[in-house]
């Protein structure tokens, strides 16, 4: 009795079927077209540059599914598949009817085990309504859907579909997110043997699931079959390769590598936002590198409590990113560890000098050699200090800027600053985000602002270009669309050489203060390294370290600090960020990233240009000269750089028998002697740090008036240096004519001044010796200010006081 029902329901369903699908085939051209795929989202693949795994995201509806073109699925996976799920594929119109017909005789009428009759259509047709076909209703439904599939997609289109939405296990829907997952590697790579054993797993996502080793066997024979049907379809294969056993990793073994970077390309704008691969610039093995270097350094600084710093390895050729560290552990919450020091707005402290001084270079103020005052001294209301709260006097420009002198850099600013290459203009040039420029003032040299990482990479990239500005690519998007970049150029070849020239006479740190396990690596001598042109900077108050140098192809950028802003009197430049930087450029040369023999002069020989090389004073940094004790070639630019005799050393005719100066007219033995004649600045800063510098003596008693007057003056002219000529200060009272404002006047002099007269408009206000300012208080109006020596030589300055 039984069996007439289940005999009468089979055949009835059959008609059915066969009906339904005779009549409705003619009419669903009708319908509209169904969406098939983009509805979906997809999780997101991202690559390093050799095409390895970095990370694997979940769709929104936390699936591993990555929706991708049918032209990346290889031939083989596609023969597998259809050879394993619907032979018949190319040949029916989405619904195979004598497959129906089979299986609902062998289910219904035969009664044998329940058997399968769905084509890829009518699969991805359940797949993507969601259609329960395990009733008759299901199942019409299903055929319904395959149909209407069918009258809308081609096969090639429909096969897509179902490589992107099949069951491969747990929630890992597609070949390619399966094939990541359980290959480690791109769909299109797969080889036979590993794409027919993806092929079997759909039919049976569960008993299949690669994830559990016990049903290994199980994919193991079910391959083999599939293989035994068509060998001539895996001209690859052979009965005894289709046994061999594969190794399958899974969800849990997937990378989780470069997580800041990751997310820094996930959030970039311009980047297509439905892409489910990305193609990055990112090279995992100098990744691993670096963080593997700051992992040991970090270990050993614990106990200074260093414990987070971040990186960024650019390569400045192609400006990609390389390697990028955004902490010293993503997943360390003590640290703060998911924020992204290479994005982080940070006080960069001296790190901008060197673009400062290459403007110097490129303004024709200085050149390497070029003495600078490191002095005190005050600009309305701002007084610089270094870092040691010490004064050198005069030093050279280079020795300025590695020793990191505060003081020459902002006197270098304020006189760029009315110019075409003031800092200002120019980082804005770099596209660095700044407020107003009265907001920084003078303090802008000495990291007075906020700025990210990559904006400091950007900048020394430019000094290893020749001064063009390039923008950084992170991804094979951004190199396909270089064309759409337009290079702007700060500065000329010719001052980015010799800043790197000076950058890489920077002297190696010694390691983190107080760890000599640390510091004996770098007790040897580094000649066998290549050369690293490189600056630090440590910003106010202790609260950020950096280090930033170029050598080989490569601009590597070092911070150590607290994301959360806490000091630490261990931030300092060189000798906490200063290691890492070091230890990381030796790893990239001892993996060979990095040519031993790579050094600046080489590298960079063709952006020499106009320049030539000059013999200079090293003492006074002008021309060679007579009486000059050192002097050594430096670069200079021809018809720009300020190369000039300096008449430091002055000969003078000193009696031998007294050791007087003598005059012409004095009998005896006279002999001539260079002397050292410095600006009474320099000259008193000489003596507080304990230099002795020999003064001319005085006439002999014998020589007199008229015949002293007759010589040679020795002297050279006063310089006011306080005010500025040109200045303009700002009266604050309304009311006209009111002495409130007061200023500082000063002056630098040199041989044996003893006292300076000033005059305002004609009118003595006072004297004072040479080291000693003397303070007055103007009125409103244009100022003339007058300064005489008692050597009789005369100088003066107009500046302007404006009533508000």
């Amino acid at each position: 009795m039984k069996r007439r029902v289940y005999f009468r329901i089979g055949i009835a369903s059959i008609l059915i079927c066969a009906v339904a699908m005779l009549l409705l085939f003619s009419l669903i051209k009708l319908t509209p077209k169904p969406i098939l795929l983009s509805h979906y989202t997809s999780g997101v693949a991202v690559y390093d540059r050799k095409g390895n795994l970095l990370r694997l995201s979940l769709s929104e509806d936390d699936k591993y599914r990555l929706i991708t073109p049918a032209s990346e699925f290889p031939s083989s996976i596609k023969q597998a598949s259809i050879q394993y799920e619907d032979k018949n594929f190319y040949e029916h119109k989405g619904a195979d009817l004598k497959a129906i017909l089979r299986a609902g005789y062998q289910t219904y009428i035969v009664g044998k085990r329940r058997i399968g009759a769905s084509t890829i259509t009518m699969q991805v047709a359940r797949l993507r309504w969601n259609i329960d076909s395990s009733t008759v209703l299901g199942k019409f439904e299903q055929i319904i859907r395959a149909l209407h599939l069918e009258s809308h997609y081609s096969k090639k289109e429909i096969l897509s579909a179902y490589l992107n939405l099949a069951p491969y296990g747990a929630n890992i829907e597609g070949a390619q997110a399966a094939s990541l997952i359980y290959f480690g590697k791109h769909v299109s790579k797969l080889s036979e043997l590993e794409a027919i054993s993806l092929a079997v797993i759909p039919q049976n996502p569960n008993a299949r699931n690669p994830a559990k080793s016990l049903n290994h066997p199980t994919i193991q024979n079910a391959a083999k079959r599939l293989f035994l049907k068509s060998p001539e379809l895996f001209e690859g294969l052979s009965a005894e390769t289709v046994t061999l056993p594969l190794t399958y990793s899974t969800r849990q073994d997937l990378p989780y590598s470069a997580p800041h970077f990751v997310q820094y390309l996930r959030n970039l704008k311009g980047l297509n936002e439905t892409a489910t691969s990305i193609e990055s610039t990112l090279d995992l093995e100098k990744q691993t590198l670096l963080e593997k270097v700051l992992s040991q350094r970090l270990q050993q600084s614990a106990e200074l409590e260093i414990n987070n710093a971040s990186a960024l390895l650019v390569n400045y050729k192609t400006m990609q990113i390389e390697a990028m560290l955004g902490s010293a552990d993503f997943h360390n919450t003590k640290i703060n560890g998911q924020v992204n020091g290479a994005l982080a707005e940070r006080s960069p402290g001296s790190t901008l000098k060197p673009l400062l001084y290459a403007l110097g270079f490129e303004a024709g103020l200085i050149h390497p050699q070029t003495l600078v005052k490191d002095l005190p001294v005050r600009y309305l209301g701002f007084s610089p200090e270094n870092a040691d709260t010490q004064y050198k006097g005069a030093m050279n420009a280079s020795d300025a800027l590695l020793a990191s002198r505060n003081v020459p850099a902002v006197g270098l600013q304020k006189r760029l600053s009315s110019g075409e290459f003031n800092l200002y203009d120019a980082l804005k040039r770099y596209e660095v985000n700044l407020k107003p420029a009265d907001f920084y003032g003078l303090a802008l040299s000495l990291g007075g602002l906020e700025m990210t990482m990559l904006d400091l990479v950007k900048i020394y990239a430019s000094f290893a270009n020749g001064g063009i500005v390039k923008n950084i690519k992170a991804t094979k998007h951004d190199i396909n669309r270089q064309g759409e970049d337009v290079p702007i150029s700060v500065l000329s070849k010719e001052a980015s050489f010799m800043l790197l020239n000076t950058l890489a006479k920077h002297k190696r740190p010694l390691g983190f203060a107080n760890n000599t396990e640390a510091n004996n690596r770098y007790s040897a001598s580094p000649q066998s390294q290549p050369d690293i042109a490189w600056k630090t900077g440590t910003s106010w108050g202790f609260r950020d370290a950096w280090a930033l140098g170029i050598s080989g192809d490569y601009v590597l950028a070092v911070w150590v600090g607290n994301f959360d802003g806490k000091a630490n009197p261990s931030f300092k430049g060189f000798e906490a960020a200063g290691p890492i930087l070091f230890d990381m450029f030796d790893s990239l040369t001892n993996a060979n990233f990095i040519d031993l023999a790579w050094n600046i002069e080489d590298a960079f020989s063709s952006m020499k240009g106009s320049l030539r090389r000059v013999s200079v004073c090293k003492p006074t940094g002008g021309l060679n000269e007579k009486g000059c004790p050192l002097n050594l070639d430096t670069y200079f630019i021809p018809g720009k750089s300020p190369i000039k005799s300096t008449n430091i050393y002055r000969l003078v005719n000193i009696h031998k028998a007294t050791g007087l100066r003598a005059c012409k007219s004095l009998e005896g033995d006279i002999e001539q002697k260079y002397f050292e004649v410095w600006p009474t600045d320099i000259l008193a800063n000489f003596e507080r740090v304990g230099i002795l510098v020999a003064a001319i003596p005085d006439f002999h008693q014998d020589c007199l008036k008229s015949k002293r007057d007759s010589e040679v003056n020795l002297f050279s002219a006063p310089k006011i240096t306080s005010p500025l000529n040109g200045q303009v200060f700002v009266n604050p009272i309304s009311a006209e004519n009111q002495p409130i404002v007061e200023i500082a006047l000063s002056a630098s002099v040199d041989g044996d001044t003893k006292k300076l007269n000033w005059f305002v408009n004609g009118n003595y206000i006072g004297s004072v010796t040479p080291t000693e300012p003397l303070f007055h208080q103007f009125s409103s109006g244009a100022k003339t200010i007058t300064l005489s020596d008692d050597q009789g030589q005369v100088t003066s300055v107009n500046i302007i006081i404006k009533a508000i």
